[in-house]
């Protein structure tokens, strides 16, 4: 604010300050006028406080302005490091878990592929049969037992067939299928009509009629002239696949999903009928985008086409191997995303709500601590202002009060006057400042006065009354001492009254004082008289103690100064009615000496003789102890209603004779009535006869002393209830009884409860018991608190004696030991797979166990829920598949699958050491003759034993191998010459050649070789088995029964 703008703001307050008489108007300056120019100071000190005011509130809202910017930020700061920690574990779960489900999928790859492979070297060794240029041979009993071998060999094919150029049934493993035309099948129109190339085809899934699932793998055969002369194709039953689809299932929401390169479903497990056949190649589906990647491995996320279910999925195509499949078949592993990411979702949960809480806490903290800074700013600021406005309306008073007030200083000189002294003394007070008092008030006056003024400013109080020479009147002056914070006078007020006119008075009214006042000192109440101005100018002994009155100037007091603004707010309604003539009596209550006090006020108007009023006497009797007995015992009860109200429990009090004389609201409630009309009922009347006699031995012992406490049954209006009844008695003072309370809890719903809670108990112990898993809840201080009927069964766990004991000792050692680091973890908040081997009551197991952490509401961890299933039979199920993936089930000797990697390491060896390597090819003479004459049990038979006699005839390190029906292959390695394969050749013939023993029958059995020799040079496996074959078909040629060898390579 500019100082022109303040001096108009100043004048304006000018203004309105001669308008409200808070100043004396010009020409009444003799009767407390101040003078302009002080007033103008006033007015211009207080525009100042003002504006400094306003600039601190200011910078009051900057500061707080500020620092909530600061909480702002530091809050968006927190939450955005929260929810960057939240994301990234959210990524590194989804990467983990895609891992996972992309593992799975390769591992049902790689078995799919080897039977897949299988069943194509099996379709190339029938077509092997049937030379270029042969077409396909007429039906003959050599090809169906050739195909009947192979269905038999290769799991999971049902049926093998060859069709002719007209798709009709020439040759098959079923005679029902002999002749039946399948001309118009999808399989058979795709490889005659359009499908180009030399590869693996795979038929589109169709329904057989049993109504499973099929697929057909299908080769082309062609005639001399490379034209297409039909085809040889075996009938593939997806439900073979479902034990390796099973098998990489490790959660509950896992699917396994089996897809056509056409986009047709054939098979999934678990199964899910409603999905099968269904064409999943749809815009925009995982199967599409996975075809559009062009990767042969992919993972997304997302809803799947099928089910509408929100999954991640890892996809695989079966596309490539030692021969192609077209169209590629695509393998689906996935799990729900809801299962995946719930911990995730429950821990975002609980550090975002736990972020919430502290933010709101640190808000609420800031907000409070700032509004008490605002109170505590606010309480300094009213005070510093009720100082200066206490300071200026002292100046207001001391202006304006018909004496003079001045300040005397330790030196003896004024440094405050008010404007009396320039009223009565002719001296202005701004000038006064710094003069001795013998120059203001002169030399023999001074003289006079000096005494009282020394004993003032030595610390005592003083007076002095006595003649003012300049203006011929008689002053009483009171010299106050000031003392300093330290205790020492640094001064003295100066309060100067004119005294004349009382002077004369007091005489007279000395004698009649003297008489009433001995008369209302004996009275026990406080007395004063007023005039109608409310000028008080009698106060007996019990006022000036009571309103703690100075003796020295008790006819100085008005009604208002005597009893203080608080009193005097108590009495000015009725001082009209009393100063018009009328009596009143009234009660009130006000502070006094810091403690609140009740008073009975009489206010006496006082008659002239000719009837007018002209003034009234105030008559205050203290009846504080009387009001405070009547209030602490109406707040007693108060307080004994309002608890036993808000309380849920039924509170009453009986006497002895049993009578209700008091009864809370909950007691009003249960009985559907007014509390009020419980009062004066007996407790026979009131609770019923049948409640009466249940409670009727303990309300004797309560009569007697004797606490009781007991539970009671009732129908009230038609509904049982169960109340817990608690009497105590209500002993008085002397010692006897005089009643007792009774405290009813209604424990109805508790009951109700209960009862419930052992429904449950036993519908949880009854499934639990039954289910084929260990279930178990481990409290913190790892004690079980539940077990399972089948910890019983698989453990020998007595369960009455293991709950409530440590899990190392109900288990132990042996059984805990493996399972402690686990449960340490659980008990630390995480969730806990593993697998254990148990040996427990003699029986292996396979276990597979979760352990789930129990977490209370504050982020602890109360317990750990234990969940074990025997994955025994799901082990040994593993384990066949492993050996059937690379074992010939009738032999026992490697398959064509580990003969193919085998032959393909022992190639790479012997390219880094140069040594010579052989592979040997055999089949059994007249091997059909066996199984036409003597069954193809015998056939097996002779097959097993010839495996074996191979073994016998080569080293250990040597690999024999079944490659189909009665066709075996050796790998030799480490050879220092080409006459190494002949003598084990010959060896091998001397072996064979031993007559076969087996069921009693004596069989004649010779074996026909072929023997490829590799010494340098790159050859692929392939390539090598097929020279040993042209060897095979050559010694055939020579009679059988022999070997030959073709020309060494890289010789």
């Amino acid at each position: 604010m500019s100082r022109r703008n303040r001096d108009k703001f100043i004048q304006a307050l000018e203004e309105w300050a001669w308008a409200d008489g808070i100043v004396c108007k010009t020409g009444e300056r003799e009767r407390g006028e101040v003078p302009p120019r002080a007033r103008r100071q006033g007015l211009r000190a207080g525009c100042d406080q003002h504006m400094d005011s306003q600039h601190a509130a200011r910078r009051q809202r900057r500061r707080y302005g500020l620092e909530w910017l600061l909480f702002g930020a530091v809050t968006v700061l927190v939450f955005g490091l929260a929810a960057m920690a939240l994301l990234q574990t959210h990524r590194d779960i989804g990467r983990t878990e895609s891992s996972r489900l992309a593992t799975q999928a390769k591992v049902i790859h790689d078995n799919l592929l080897q039977q897949f492979d299988g069943a194509d070297q099996g379709l190339l060794g029938v077509r092997r049969d049937f030379f270029p240029g042969r077409g396909v041979p007429p039906a003959g009993g050599t090809t169906e037992r050739r195909l009947s071998a192979l269905t038999d060999a290769l799991p999971g094919v049902r049926a093998m067939f060859v069709l002719d150029v007209n798709g009709v049934v020439v040759a098959t493993s079923l005679a029902e299928l002999q002749g039946h035309g399948m001309v118009g099948r999808e399989f058979f129109t795709t490889l005659r009509d359009s499908f180009e190339g030399d590869l693996l085809y795979m038929s589109r899934p169709y329904k057989s009629a049993e109504g499973v699932w099929t697929i057909n793998l299908s080769r082309r055969l062609l005639d001399s002239n490379g034209h297409f002369a039909g085809i040889v194709s075996a009938v593939v039953e997806p439900r073979y696949f479902e034990v390796v689809q099973s098998s990489v299932l490790y959660a509950p929401d896992m699917r396994t999903t089996l897809v056509h390169g056409s986009g047709i479903v054939f098979g999934n497990m678990p199964v899910n009928a409603a999905t099968l056949g269904m064409n999943i190649d749809r815009p925009g589906s995982m199967f599409a985008r996975h075809h559009e990647s062009g990767a042969s491995a992919t993972q997304f996320s997302g809803r799947i086409a099928a089910t509408g279910e929100d999954r991640m999925i890892a996809n695989r195509t079966i596309g490539a191997g030692s021969s192609r499949i077209e169209p590629p078949m695509v393998i689906h592993v996935s799990r729900l995303n809801e299962f995946i990411f719930a911990a995730w979702r429950q821990q975002a949960a609980i550090m975002m709500g736990t972020l919430a809480v502290v933010t709101l806490g640190a808000a609420a903290a800031l907000w409070l601590q700032q509004r008490r800074r605002r109170e505590y700013e606010a309480v300094v600021t009213q005070a510093r202002a009720e100082r200066e406005e206490h300071e200026r309306r002292m100046r207001d008073v001391v202006d304006n009060i018909p004496a003079l007030v001045g300040y005397i200083d330790s030196e003896g000189r004024y440094t405050f006057g008010n404007a009396k002294h320039e009223t009565w003394l002719g001296v202005d007070p701004a000038g006064m400042d710094g003069r001795p008092v013998e120059e203001v008030t002169g030399r023999k006056a001074y003289e006079a006065m000096r005494p009282a003024i020394e004993r003032a400013l030595a610390g005592d109080r003083s007076s002095w009354e006595g003649p003012a020479p300049r203006v011929g009147r008689y002053f009483h002056i009171d010299y106050i001492p000031d003392r300093g914070p330290d205790g020492l006078v640094r001064g003295c007020y100066a309060m100067v009254t004119d005294i004349s006119d009382r002077k004369d008075e007091e005489m007279r009214r000395e004698a009649v004082e003297k008489r009433l006042r001995d008369i209302t000192d004996s009275i026990p109440a406080a007395i004063a008289y007023c005039d109608l101005q409310q000028r008080c100018h009698f106060f007996n002994s019990g006022a000036i103690r009571a309103l703690s009155l100075d003796r020295t100037r008790l006819d100085r007091y008005t009604l208002r100064e005597a009893l203080g603004e608080e009193s005097y707010a108590l009495h000015a309604p009725h001082l009209a009615a009393v100063m018009s003539g009328k009596r009143v009596a009234f009660e009130a209550n006000w502070l006094h000496h810091d403690r609140s006090r009740f008073f009975l006020a009489n206010l006496v108007p006082e008659w002239s003789a000719d009837s007018q009023v002209t003034g009234f006497y105030v008559m205050s009797f203290d009846i504080t102890p009387l009001k405070q007995a009547e209030l602490q015992h109406a707040e007693s009860e108060r307080r004994l209603r309002a608890i036993t109200d808000s309380v849920p429990v039924m509170i009453s009090h009986f006497d002895r004779e049993e009578r209700c004389d008091f009864a809370n609201r909950h007691c009003g409630e249960v009985y559907h009535c007014d509390p009020s009309a419980l009062v004066g009922k007996a407790i026979r009347e009131v609770r019923g006869d049948l409640v009466y006699e249940q409670t009727k031995p303990h309300i004797d012992a309560v009569l007697n002393g004797e606490p009781a406490s007991f539970e009671v049954y009732a129908t009230i209006r038609g509904k049982a209830h169960w109340f817990q009844q608690n009497y105590v008695p209500d002993i008085a003072p002397e010692g006897w009884v005089r009643g007792f309370y009774s405290v009813s809890f209604d424990i109805t719903d508790r009951k109700r409860d209960e009862e419930t809670l052992a429904a449950n108990e036993r519908l949880l112990r009854a499934v639990t018991d039954n289910l084929p898993v260990m279930i178990s809840y481990i409290d913190s201080d790892q004690r079980l608190r539940f077990i399972n009927e089948t910890i019983n069964t698989w453990m020998g766990v007595d369960i009455e004696a293991a709950i409530g004991r440590p899990l190392r000792e109900v288990l132990g050692e042996r059984e805990f030991g493996p399972r402690r680091e686990h449960l340490e973890r659980a008990l630390a908040g995480e969730r806990v797979e593993f697998e254990l081997d148990s040996d427990a009551k003699g029986l292996h197991r396979n276990m597979q166990t979760i352990y789930v952490p129990d977490v209370r509401a504050d982020g602890s961890v109360a317990g750990v829920y234990g969940m074990s299933t025997d994955v025994s039979a799901l082990k040994r199920v593993e384990r066949q598949l492993q050996a059937l993936a690379r074992f010939d089930a009738l032999t026992g000797l490697p398959n064509r699958h580990q003969f193919n990697e085998r032959l393909e390491d022992a190639l790479a060896r012997a390219a880094r050491t140069g040594d010579c390597l052989a592979v040997m090819f055999l089949d059994v003479d007249h091997f059909k003759s066996v199984n036409d004459t003597l069954g193809h049990a015998m056939g097996d038979a002779v097959l097993r034993e010839f495996g074996r006699r191979l073994q016998d005839a080569v080293r250990s390190t040597d690999c024999v191998a079944r490659l189909a029906g009665d066709e075996f292959v050796i790998i030799l390695e480490g050879l220092r010459g080409e006459s190494e394969p002949q003598f084990v050749a010959r060896k091998i013939l001397a072996q064979i050649g031993h007559v076969f023993d087996i069921d009693g029958r004596h069989l004649n059995v010779s074996t026909s070789m072929g023997i490829a020799v590799h010494r340098q040079g790159v050859i692929s496996g392939s390539d090598l088995l097929a020279r040993a074959d042209k060897a095979l078909y050559e010694a055939k040629a020579a009679g059988r029964n022999t070997y030959r060898v073709t020309e060494s390579l890289g010789a």
